[in-house]
């Protein structure tokens, strides 16, 4: 239970940290993010390291630490290769976002939508995984977001908020 909770303390650390990291240093996110995982694994394997020699930590217990910390990096690799990275560039979330600022018909969201980004065939992929996903549902001939489609939504307004990530894919179809 209490490699658990290191853990946890580890990635909310870690996630507080990369927040602060973007401060001082610009550029695309998710590289600033690789940067940010890398440079955090080797300063904490580095501290393992420095406390095992001195006697401070057993091998038994820097090997669980190097388990934690790399479980930890893993972790927050996947949550930053996905969430926001997601926000800051998918189209999926542009169409999420759309749907969620206008009441868009079937044939006007591949207008709005579609001729932003992409042709009509694709977009229309990208509606119909929506709808299979069920974050999108069909109400006398307007597409809405489901509940599930609006966590999604303002969980990518949130990583964009948060991470001071470009507006653009969150706000829509204007």
């Amino acid at each position: 239970m209490m490699i658990l909770l290191r853990l946890i303390s580890l990635v909310i650390l870690e996630l507080i940290s990369l927040s602060l990291f973007r401060l001082f240093y610009k550029g695309i996110f998710f590289t600033q993010a690789i940067f940010f995982l890398i440079t955090i694994s080797i300063l904490l394997t580095l501290i393992v390291l420095v406390r095992v020699r001195r006697n401070k930590l057993s091998k038994e217990i820097s090997t669980i630490w190097n388990l934690v910390i790399l479980s930890a990096l893993g972790f927050s690799l996947f949550f930053v290769g996905v969430v926001p990275t997601m926000a800051d560039r998918s189209i999926s979330v542009y169409l999420l976002a759309s749907i969620d600022s206008q009441k868009l018909k079937a044939d006007d969201i591949l207008l709005i939508v579609g001729d932003t980004y992409m042709d009509k065939e694709e977009m229309g992929r990208r509606i119909d995984e929506q709808l299979s996903l069920g974050n999108v549902k069909v109400n006398k001939g307007v597409y809405v977001l489901t509940g599930k489609g609006k966590f999604f939504n303002n969980l990518d307004k949130l990583m964009t908020a948060l991470y001071d990530l470009n507006p653009k894919y969150t706000q829509g179809a204007q």
